[in-house]
């Protein structure tokens, strides 16, 4: 295992986060129809900027335990290294995490899980 790949990824998927969470509520906002195109990008984009901060502080954590968990499965278990096992491990982690939450949270996380550990996979490498 390449452990400088990974860090890579996992920092990637940290940052990542907070923007990955809140862009499902920009693109309903847009196909709604609740504010002009325009703006409501733009509004989008300074969410986006202000979400990297706070998603990364929520997501390190999740992120380092969950891509530490699934590198280790995937050295025990080969078939814990495919693209679907890790979303799959991202959506329901995410989504448990989300029912501590309450309110759309298992949803949200969910989504957040899901992509935050296909980022991660992506640098993910293992040496046989």
């Amino acid at each position: 295992m390449k452990i400088g790949r990974l860090a890579v990824g996992i920092l990637i998927a940290t940052l990542a986060a907070g923007p990955i969470f809140v862009l499902p509520f920009i693109g309903m906002g847009l196909i709604r129809g609740d504010t002009t195109a325009p703006s409501a990008l733009a509004q989008g984009l300074a969410i986006s900027a202000f979400a990297i901060p706070y998603g990364a502080m929520l997501a390190i954590l999740p992120n380092v335990l969950g891509a530490a968990a699934m590198v280790w499965a995937g050295g025990q278990l080969p078939l814990a290294r495919s693209w679907i096992a890790w979303a799959s491990a991202g959506l329901v982690s995410g989504a448990l995490l989300g029912l501590l939450i309450g309110t759309g949270g298992p949803l949200m996380l969910g989504w957040t899980g899901l992509w935050c550990a296909l980022i991660c996979r992506a640098m993910a490498r293992w040496t046989d």
